[in-house]
């Protein structure tokens, strides 16, 4: 198979920056460093401010500029595939018909859970919720108005969802699906996806921030200061742990505020707000361990990975994918998710021996090494296209290795 594939890259952009953006990012950057004439089709969430209600929701379910587009572009560039990360809401799961009408292969990614649940996390007031992942018709969603809390718009979202189940968009549109973990793959499978489409390709780091040299203390804390995430359970486990280490917590978001006068009378706790990556690499680079708390279906974590890179092991709650990248007992520890106790228990543990956490770290940075690198990220990019590629030609290549990294 020719390795400079051509490749068009389809993402619809959020109004603040996040995961999604950079993995996006990352891919087109990762695909032009190896020589693959790679065009872009963007759209961005900023367009939305403006627009009616009735004309966001037809885009939502069938986006006749973004399906204009995107055929314009097939023509004029020949691309060998169509990689398409976001289309939620401009673009639009319409791209996936246009370009299977145009004979190209289609491979996504599955960042989150939109395709299963409105509002793509599997939440409810902070609490787990699978009441639509397989044969409701989406209907719990509405009536709770799990998207952004309304009633209308989550209906607008299910019917996206359900018109393109009813239409086999991702059943007979979409060569491949890209999960990017095995517990995300799973609850696809789950949900009535057919598992021969569903390959697992882990996120990645473009750029190896290094394990950096000096004294390693205290605890840290990466992430979006929302209850979900699970700031309030590692807090209420730090009370219960004893001096002198420090906790520093990294991130911003609604509950900084609340966040800050909750920790007011906390000692050896310090709220650092909002830093760039640079920064974040350096405080992972001098920290004992991450912990990582969250209380939902995290489909990756790209903060962990990022504390492994940094030579740095990890404590996750055992749930979503955390529990896929962390080894127990050999890059970090898992907790029962939403105790306290169990991780307060783990932490204790942690701070009483810094020689296995050391080598816990030094696992971890192998890990990364192994799995995480640009470098794997490529070969399993070219692995997943020459597979797509040869599947919507009708051919018989060697399959994947489906449920591994």
């Amino acid at each position: 198979m020719n390795d400079a594939i051509p490749v068009l890259m389809v993402h619809n952009r959020y109004r603040q920056r996040g995961g999604e953006d950079i993995a996006f990012e990352n891919d087109v950057e990762l695909l032009r460093e190896h020589g693959h004439p790679v065009t872009v089709y963007q759209q961005s969430n900023d367009r939305i401010h403006g627009m009616s209600r009735l004309h966001l929701a037809a885009r939502t379910i069938w986006s006749l500029e973004s399906s204009r587009d995107v055929a314009v572009l097939i023509r004029r560039c020949r691309p060998g595939v169509v990689h398409l990360h976001n289309t939620f809401p401009l673009i639009s799961p319409s791209v996936n018909c246009v370009a299977a009408r145009h004979g190209v292969p289609v491979v996504q990614q599955l960042h989150n859970y939109r395709f299963l649940c409105p509002n793509a996390l599997f939440l409810r007031n902070n609490e787990l919720c699978e009441n639509c992942l397989a044969g409701s018709w989406l209907l719990p969603s509405i009536r709770h108005g799990c998207y952004r809390g309304s009633r209308p718009a989550t209906a607008v979202v299910a019917t996206m969802l359900m018109w393109h189940r009813l239409m086999r968009t991702w059943k007979r549109k979409t060569t491949l699906l890209m999960a990017p973990s095995e517990f995300t793959r799973r609850k696809f499978v789950e949900a009535g996806f057919a598992k021969e489409r569903l390959v697992v390709r882990p996120n990645y780091l473009i750029t190896d921030p290094g394990i950096g040299t000096g004294a390693r203390d205290g605890v840290l804390f990466v992430g979006m200061l929302q209850p979900w995430k699970g700031i309030d359970v590692l807090l209420e486990a730090w009370r219960q742990c004893p001096p002198p280490e420090s906790l520093r917590i990294v991130g911003g978001g609604i509950g900084a505020e609340a966040l800050r006068q909750s920790v007011a009378d906390m000692p050896r706790t310090e709220i650092l707000g909002i830093l760039d990556a640079a920064a974040v690499y350096a405080q992972m680079q001098k920290a004992r361990f991450l912990v990582f708390p969250s209380l939902g279906y995290e489909t990756f974590g790209r903060t962990i990975v990022e504390a492994f890179a940094c030579g740095t092991p990890v404590i996750a709650s055992r749930r979503g994918a955390a529990a896929d990248i962390v080894r127990d007992g050999e890059t970090g520890f898992l907790f029962k998710p939403g105790d306290p106790v169990s991780l307060a228990g783990k932490i204790r543990w942690a701070l009483a021996h810094p020689a296995d956490m050391q080598r816990m770290g030094s696992a971890a940075r192998r890990d990364f090494e192994t799995r995480y690198t640009a470098s794997a990220a490529y070969s399993r990019m070219m692995r997943i296209y020459d597979y797509a590629i040869d599947q919507y030609a009708g051919g018989n290549a060697s399959a994947l290795s489906f449920s591994s990294y």
